[in-house]
């Protein structure tokens, strides 16, 4: 029964490490925007809004992939806890910009 678990749990290790490199990489490149950005000229603060806009990509991308991994392999009460906090910021992100609120 022990080996079935763990074989369960590892099916899942793909998801997880797929999850880690996106959000590795989208936070990356928006801190590389962001350091880049150019307050003057013809679209100031350019990166600092291209930034925000891949974070908040970036946060949406990982909220799906952590969905998928609660859905596919069950999840511990600390990823429902970050999915809830994904979702939350995601969402107040989105009102924000649409100027629902």
């Amino acid at each position: 029964m022990a080996d079935q678990h763990y074989i369960h749990q590892r099916k899942g290790a793909w998801l997880r490490i797929l999850t880690s490199i996106v959000a590795l990489i989208i936070f990356a490149v928006a801190f590389l925007l962001a350091c880049t950005n150019d307050s003057g000229g013809f679209l100031p603060n350019l990166g600092r809004w291209l930034a925000g806009a891949l974070l908040l990509a970036g946060n949406l991308l990982v909220l799906v992939l952590n969905v998928l991994y609660w859905l596919m392999y069950g999840a511990k009460k600390e990823l429902r806890m970050i999915i809830a906090i994904q979702g939350v910021v995601a969402l107040c992100t989105v009102v924000k910009l649409t100027g629902w609120a």
